[in-house]
């Protein structure tokens, strides 16, 4: 699946969009033939300080030292122990990349550990790219870092060497206060590129940066030009279907999740940024869900999920995914940039070998070895766990796409539901999605009305029942507050606005 790239510059913005499917590489660093071992091994040998591990014949301890370059979608980095870019392997990734059915590349972003080269590593980097690319991939780098001026000396860069868009995340160490200050510091980065098109990177469980995207679009749409959507990475699916909802002909959104691709593309958000090894399974699952073969799709998006399984298993990191490239794809990208620190080899290639019933007594092991150790990771592995069995009203068409067809939500969307239902069995994406649509106008109108009172959003649930169902549930119990006067008539004003209860 290919798609011409088009010489974008000076068009309308709102031409711009993204086809296919967004692979995010590893940036490719060379290997010097050894790794940092977090245990000893009987023939050790110290170098610089740290304890080493030699390759032994019969037990793959480490990478092999000569370097075969390869990588991911997330243009990961194949790191040395001195950590150079490999730049001689970029040509051999483009071919695995090409066969994977990606059509555009996110150079320099998370998991290319983008936030570790030098700003000179970066420009190369992309320049590197942009040749390989030529007539295969279109290029969107991403240029974040911790203060503007550097990002600005990217995005100039980038604009120079003809990249097909740009992107950036907020600054992760002093972070921006308030969704002003936001739009400010992102006006700034974007401004150095006014030619190019502009992303915005949410990825706030990395960045720390906890706002609303939604209303970041709504403010940065009149002081950004070259604004024509965001890249939404962070976990609340929720969040990046409110994106989508402001001036969808102006922004696109692409996702970049892989436990969320199906329900991603159940609510028409339909371009991934992946890992490189995931684009043939996303390409099936696509051309599954174009045919409405619902159940094919639910296979693929299963597949992602158990890939995801596995990962969160050995740490979820970088490091983990990296190495999860070089067993699956049979290329090697190197090991990770310092301060990330690579897995032993040969751990995850046995846990991906392991029964199911050997990985619980794996589990149990390290639970009993980590006590006071890893707590926190290992209670963060059981909320994820129990996470998905709680669900919330604005995640019910995801829900169906997913085979989950039993929701539990409030009174006064039952018929809203039953009609979605209808037109999901039906097959008729296009209405499902609608009430899709009007389940998350409600949700954004309960969190507005819910920013202004404390509280748990309860007290506003049971207002807009009172409102349009006629009925009279009476107020909420102490320690909830109830609405004033004034926001139930703001709430009424809002609800009628939409024309869902007419």
């Amino acid at each position: 699946m290919k798609y011409p790239l088009r010489n974008i510059h000076n068009q309308q913005f709102e031409d711009f969009r993204v086809k296919g499917c967004v692979c995010a590489p590893f940036t490719l660093l060379k290997d010097d033939g050894y790794v940092l071992c977090t245990r000893l091994h009987k023939s050790e040998v110290t170098k610089h300080g740290y304890t080493l591990i030699r390759q032994q014949s019969g037990s793959t301890i480490k990478r092999k030292s000569h370097s075969m370059i390869q990588l991911w979608a997330s243009i990961k980095s194949i790191c040395a122990f001195q950590s150079e870019i490999n730049f001689d392997g970029f040509e051999e990734y483009a071919k695995y990349l090409v066969s994977q059915k990606f059509t555009y590349l996110f150079v320099n972003g998370t998991l290319a550990e983008g936030l570790s080269l030098t700003l000179e590593e970066r420009k190369q980097t992309a320049e590197a790219w942009v040749k390989v690319a030529k007539g295969r991939f279109g290029i969107i780098l991403h240029i974040g870092t911790n203060n503007y001026k550097d990002s600005q000396e990217l995005a100039r860069h980038a604009e120079k060497i003809g990249v097909d868009a740009i992107a950036c995340f907020a600054p992760s160490f002093y972070k921006p206060d308030s969704l002003d200050t936001l739009v400010e510091y992102i006006s700034k980065v974007a401004s150095a590129a006014p030619n190019t098109p502009f992303f915005y990177y949410c990825i706030n469980f990395f960045t720390g940066v906890y706002l609303n995207d939604a209303k970041f679009l709504e403010l940065a749409e009149s002081k950004i030009p070259n604004l024509v959507g965001l890249k939404h990475s962070s976990r609340e699916l929720p969040n990046a279907h409110r994106c989508m909802m402001v001036n969808p002909k102006k922004f696109q959104v692409m996702i970049g999740s892989d436990v969320q691709l199906l329900t991603s593309l159940s609510l028409g958000i339909e371009v991934p940024v992946i890992a490189s090894f995931l684009g043939q399974l996303f390409d099936n699952m696509k051309t599954a869900f174009d045919k409405v073969d619902m159940k094919t799709a639910s296979k693929y998006q299963c597949q992602a999920q158990e890939i995801n399984t596995i990962r969160s298993e050995f740490g979820a990191g970088i490091n983990v995914a990296k190495a999860m490239f070089n067993i699956v794809s049979g290329l090697d990208a190197g090991p990770v940039r310092l301060p990330l620190t690579d897995l032993m080899n040969g751990t995850l290639e046995e846990g991906l070998s392991m029964t199911q019933e050997e990985r619980k007594q794996t589990a149990e092991t390290w639970v009993k070895v980590a006590k006071g150790r890893h707590a926190e990771k290992i209670r963060v592995d059981a909320i994820s766990c129990f996470a998905p069995s709680f669900y919330k009203p604005d995640s019910v068409a995801t829900s169906l796409s997913l085979g989950i067809e039993v929701p539990v939500i409030a009174s006064f969307m039952g018929q809203l539901f039953d009609n979605m239902k209808t037109a999901f069995d039906k097959v008729d994406m296009k209405t499902a999605s609608k009430y899709q649509f009007q389940v998350q106008e409600l949700n954004t109108i309960r969190s507005d009305i819910g920013a202004a009172i404390p509280g748990t959003g309860i007290n506003v649930a049971k207002a807009i029942f009172n409102i349009v169902s006629g009925l009279n549930a009476g107020p909420v119990r102490l320690p909830l507050s109830n609405l004033s006067q004034e926001l139930k008539e703001q709430l009424k004003e809002k609800l009628d606005a939409t024309g869902i209860f007419k």
